[in-house]
């Protein structure tokens, strides 16, 4: 029978575009196929050929539903219906079709092999479901759901006009088995509908199901969502590792810097790539995992992105494919400083910045279409080189979001960069090392891991690993060892046998500080920063009032924190003295270079990631000295998630810089005796293993208690009044537009909501209860995300050096 009625996926009355169903449906499958490259896809519950066709097959049915009159009627002519839905009665059509087109005596069988088919054929019909929701919990289905007014009319109109059906999608599947999707009766009578979730939690426990939902399942949506948009995958550029060496070169022309370290950075980074080079071919397709251990100020940056380069290079030429480059960092403020090395060597164009302040790639484009589509991109990571933080890579993998998932499928075949990975959490290093580990293996992603502290976190994931999985590893840099004793920069002096209070600090920085130096003091909450940041100025203006104070936390709007930089390196630069209070923002990525330190106790890692803040260039003279301290009543509540314990055992006099490394490897070697974490082993077994995304939402988290944060937008000058007047603007004209427009209208008010970005702080509700500013509603009317501090309140609220005025002078954010 040929179709004589046109049906439709999508519909813009104000253009009078249109997509023809069986166009989305078709180009839906085959975007499913693109956007995962299968060739590394390597998983023992199911073939390559068998995933090529199962995530077709997702994308072939995912909307069949649409074919149904309630859904045209609703979609042309604005019928509305309680029938209009078309996810579940879809899922149930493809689950029919898969059981009917796979042999059905595998399934009477009983086997582990058959009871994967039919487990394959339920997560088909699960995502299916979901696919314009979050996943949640895998449990049983009821099928008598079938019996409800709803199913059974739409399977009554759907089974009505079947042969229509058919005809349009012949070219896809063979006519008899499509028929049979539609008969609802053969799927009432299937016993074994709602088994596989017993079936996954107990007898065929696998990890594998996880890891492959969360693929398929992100390959689904992704490519639902763009071809909705008219987009399609972006092809992966090719670059050559050369395009480092060049950018290198310009950068020694531009700018000197030490000889020593410059000979340094040039023997590691030749050293990275000839190792890449040397790698023989069986090891290089079968060992995913690289380290790249090396000291702070060493060139890591570059290095790794050369390495990836090479990496790619090899993959090209031995698997005739382009990997894509994902580097993950573990705060927004280093991306801020580490862009600029992308941006010159990819070009601005093809890289995308994601960030919990990031709209888009930061390209300069005014056309609204360019930047919807943008907008659709930045979600599913569509970019040859991608630049995110830890929380938009790990809580993208730990979860069950639609939103956050669509990015998933691009790790598939990928060179991953995670830039200092002794940042994660303690108690997450097994789960991060396991997942790591997992992912390689069956996505067959490549991943470089970047420290100066190396963090174990492969003696970690083995903990949880069996003897034949065991996690391992190839170090590019096998000489680091040579390039940590020959250091002699810095040395850490610990005074840590009572606890300090103020007034013992000053009396340290007098004895120790002659005035003619730059000095760092690094604490641990910011509360604490601004009572110190107080109580030094005082001591200054005392003694001098020449000597100038600096202060850096999360708790002044990001703007600030550029400029309090920017000056600070220009003093140092000078040979200014002056003193920097901070807290922990400055461990990691800012480039900064002190004479001398003070750190407030914390985890070793963290103490020597402040020292790599002091005589970071090797300019001065040898051992300058990081002073550990611990100040009363701030260590033990920020870092109750690490081992302060060890920290100051193993700090029982003074190190200099050659053996910092020996003493990592005792303290990680006292924390590793302590075993496996509740917290990853509980996720890996009641979240992964079970497939129960509600419990993985609940219990992983990189920032603790984020719930439970305020954003507070600083009108702090002319340019900040001026966006939150287009702000508001925005706000007010959405609410009257529809369509298109409305779309259009929302891409920029995200665009705005970028840059006003730069004037908002996140404080913890705790510390502005008796300092509350002001809704942003309270401005103009308009409801905005955001608390606001007026312009003419500011000295209520906001302090120009310290930040936000909680009810005790200082505020505690992450």
């Amino acid at each position: 029978m040929t179709s004589i009625r046109k049906y439709y996926a999508h519909y813009d009355k104000e253009t009078d575009e249109k997509q023809l169903l069986i166009e989305h449906l078709g180009e839906t499958a085959e975007q499913c196929l693109s956007s995962i490259n299968i060739q590394t896809v390597d998983f023992s519950i199911i073939s390559r050929d068998e995933f090529k066709d199962c995530i077709y097959k997702l994308g072939l049915f995912h909307d069949i539903g649409k074919y149904s009159d309630f859904f045209q009627d609703y979609l042309m002519y604005d019928k509305t219906s309680n029938y209009k839905s078309h996810s579940l009665i879809s899922s149930y059509i493809l689950y029919n079709f898969l059981f009917n087109e796979t042999h059905i005596e595998k399934y009477q069988k009983g086997d582990d092999e058959a009871n994967e088919l039919f487990i394959l054929n339920h997560l088909s019909y699960y995502m299916t479901k979901k696919h314009h929701g979050n996943l949640d919990t895998l449990n049983c289905e009821d099928i008598s759901y079938l019996e409800t007014p709803m199913i059974k009319k739409q399977y009554a109109n759907l089974f009505k006009k079947k042969e229509e059906i058919i005809s349009e999608i012949k070219k896809y599947v063979s006519e008899k088995k499509g028929l049979i999707a539609f008969d609802i009766t053969f799927l009432k009578k299937n016993k074994l509908f709602n088994q596989p979730p017993n079936i996954i939690k107990n007898r065929l426990k696998k990890d594998e199901w996880y890891f492959y939902i969360i693929l398929a399942f992100s390959s689904l949506i992704s490519s639902d969502k763009l071809n909705s948009a008219g987009l399609k995958s972006e092809k992966i550029k090719d670059y050559s590792p050369d395009v480092v060496s060049e950018y290198i070169n310009i950068k020694k022309r531009l700018k000197g810097s030490s000889i020593k370290l410059d000979d340094d950075r040039e023997k590691v980074r030749k050293s990275v790539l000839k190792k890449i080079e040397d790698l023989d071919l069986e090891v290089f397709r079968n060992d995913k995992i690289f380290f790249l251990t090396a000291p702070t100020g060493i060139g890591k940056t570059l290095t790794s992105i050369q390495a990836a380069l090479l990496i790619a290079k090899r993959i090209k030429e031995i698997d005739k494919y382009n990997p894509r480059i994902i580097t993950s960092i573990p705060f927004i403020n280093i991306i801020e400083q580490t862009k600029s090395d992308y941006i010159n060597i990819f070009e601005e164009k093809n890289i995308l910045i994601h960030h919990s302040m990031s709209f888009k790639s930061d390209n300069n484009s005014e056309e609204i279409d360019d930047k919807s589509k943008d907008y659709l991109k930045l979600d599913s990571w569509e970019s040859s080189v991608i630049i995110t933080t830890f929380v938009q890579f790990f809580h993208s993998i730990f979860t069950g979001k639609n939103k956050l998932l669509k990015k998933i499928h691009t790790l598939s075949g990928g060179i991953v960069i995670l830039d200092e990975i002794q940042s994660i959490p303690e108690k997450y290093l097994t789960l991060v090392g396991w997942t790591i580990n997992k992912i390689s293996k069956y996505y067959g992603t490549r991943f470089i891991l970047m420290t100066a502290t190396k963090p174990k976190i492969i003696e970690f994931a083995n903990l949880k690993l069996n003897e034949n999985e065991k996690m391992k590893s190839i170090e590019l840099l096998e000489n680091n060892s040579e390039y940590f004793q020959k250091l002699n920069r810095t040395k850490i002096i610990p005074t840590l046998d009572n606890e300090t209070n103020e007034d013992e600090l000053i009396n340290l920085i007098e004895s120790i500080w002659d005035k003619t130096k730059s000095l760092l003091i690094v604490v641990n909450t910011i509360g604490r920063s601004i009572a110190l940041y107080k109580r030094i100025k005082k001591y200054i203006d005392s003694v001098d009032e020449e000597i100038e104070l600096s202060y850096l936390s999360t708790n002044i709007i990001p703007l600030e924190r550029k400029k309090v930089i920017k000056e600070a390196k220009e003093k140092l630069e000078q040979d200014v003295p002056f003193i920097m209070i901070s807290t922990q923002t400055i461990e990691a990525g800012v480039d900064l270079d002190f004479d001398m330190g003070i750190r407030d106790l914390s985890p070793l890692e963290s103490i020597i990631q402040t020292a790599g803040r002091i005589n970071r260039e090797g300019k001065k003279e040898k051992h300058c000295p990081l002073y550990v301290i611990q100040l009363e009543n701030d260590s033990n509540r920020v870092y109750k998630l690490h081992n302060l314990f060890y920290t100051k055992k193993v700090l029982s006099e003074t190190v200099e810089e050659e053996k910092y490394q020996e003493l990592l490897e005792v303290y990680y070697n006292k924390i590793l005796e302590q075993g496996l974490s509740d917290e990853s082993n509980n996720i890996i077994e009641n979240g992964i293993m079970k497939l129960d995304f509600e419990y993985i939402e609940e219990n992983f988290h990189l920032i603790d208690n984020i719930q439970n944060i305020q954003d507070v937008f600083v009108e702090i000058n002319d340019d900040a009044t001026e966006l939150a007047n287009k702000y508001e603007e925005k706000i007010r004209v959405l609410a009257k537009l529809e369509g298109t427009e409305k779309y259009k209208t929302k891409i920029e008010l995200k665009e705005i909501t970028k840059k006003l970005s730069q004037y908002v702080i996140s404080v913890r509700e705790n510390k502005i209860n008796k300092n509350h500013p002001l809704y942003f509603s309270q401005r103009n009317g308009i409801e905005g995300q955001f608390l606001w501090i007026p312009r003419e309140q500011l000295e209520e609220y906001y302090d120009e050096k310290t930040g936000f005025i909680d009810e005790t002078g200082g505020s505690f954010v992450f």
